[in-house]
C-alpha cells in the first residue's frame, strides 16, 4: 500500500470532516512507520482516537495522533508527550510500538486462547485491563474494538477500489 492510495481513500472516507492535509501527512507518517503493522488499522486507530491529529491531548494525557499512555503519572506522561506532539512520525511510531507491547502481552500464557486480533486491540486500547476483561467473557473490549474494525474494512475497500479504477 502506498501513501498516495492511504491518503485517497483517508479523504474519500473521511474528507469532509478531517482537512486532506491532515489526512494526507499522516498517510506519509503510516506507511513510514508502520514497520508491518496493517497501514489501514494504524490509520483507522488514529482516525477514532484523534482524528489523526498530532497535536491532541486527551483528558488523561493521552497523546498525540494515536493517544498514546505511557504512565500514569501525568508529569512522565506530559514529558513523553512533549516528544511527540506534533509530530506524525513519532506519534505513529509509539502507536506501533503500543500495538507491539500489547502483541506481547497477548502472547502471555494466560491469554494465548484469545483471538489475536481482539486481544491486542483490547490491549491498544484498554491495557491489560481490557485484556483481562476480554478474558473473563466481558463484551465491552469487543464492543470497543467494532468501530476501530468497521473504519479499517471500509478504508482497505476504498483503497481496493481505487486499484480497481486504476
Amino acid at each position: 500500500m502506498s501513501a498516495a492510495a492511504l491518503c485517497l481513500a483517508l479523504v474519500a472516507l473521511h474528507g469532509g470532516d478531517i482537512s486532506p492535509e491532515r489526512l494526507c501527512a499522516a498517510s506519509a507518517a503510516i506507511i513510514a512507520m508502520a514497520d508491518g503493522e496493517d497501514p489501514a488499522t494504524i490509520a483507522s486507530i488514529g482516525i477514532g482516537e484523534s482524528g489523526l491529529d498530532p497535536w491532541k491531548v486527551g483528558a488523561i494525557g493521552d497523546c498525540s495522533t494515536m493517544q498514546v499512555v505511557w504512565s500514569r503519572d501525568r508529569a512522565r506522561q506530559d514529558r513523553r508527550c512533549r516528544r511527540i506532539l506534533g509530530d506524525h512520525h513519532a506519534a505513529i511510531r509509539a502507536g506501533v510500538q503500543k500495538i507491539r507491547d500489547a502483541r506481547a502481552y497477548c502472547r502471555g500464557r494466560a491469554f494465548r486462547q484469545l483471538p489475536a486480533e481482539a486481544c491486542w486491540l483490547a490491549g491498544f486500547q484498554a491495557g491489560p485491563k481490557g485484556v483481562r476483561a476480554l478474558a473473563r467473557g466481558e463484551r465491552w473490549p469487543l464492543v470497543r474494538q467494532g468501530p476501530v474494525l468497521r473504519r479499517a474494512a471500509r478504508l482497505r475497500r476504498a483503497i481496493e477500489r481505487q486499484g480497481a479504477g486504476a
